[in-house]
């Protein structure tokens, strides 16, 4: 995931161009419990650390508009809603909002 979102420096914005055709078809091919995983990592500090840049919080809310797409899980749409609404620059301490801290609270451990 990480990979994939890249860390915005750079003329390839942290991204590898050549493995990102790699990394989006296995992207594409989570289902609710990866996405799970996903909003998760939210509050993991070395998840977040490139938020603060334009293209990895572009990419991180392209993520999460396709992952909204491929679930009905009411608390996994809550946290991506969550994800979606944050403006750039406050996607890195989205971990701190209550509203997706408790949607992600709410989603079963195992999905």
């Amino acid at each position: 995931m990480k990979c994939h979102l890249g860390n915005g420096l750079g003329y390839r914005d942290g991204v590898n161009t050549t493995a990102d055709s790699f990394y989006k078809r296995y992207i594409a091919s989570f289902g609710e419990a990866e996405i799970t995983q996903f909003l998760r990592l939210f509050s993991d500090q070395d998840f977040t650390i490139d938020f603060d840049s334009t293209k990895p919080h572009r990419r991180a809310m392209a993520l999460a508009t396709a992952f909204k797409a491929k679930t009905r899980n009411v608390h996994i749409v809550k946290a991506l809603d969550a994800v979606l609404a944050q403006p750039e620059g406050a996607l890195r301490k989205i971990s701190l909002v209550a509203k997706f801290r408790e949607a992600v609270a709410n989603i079963p451990k195992q999905v």
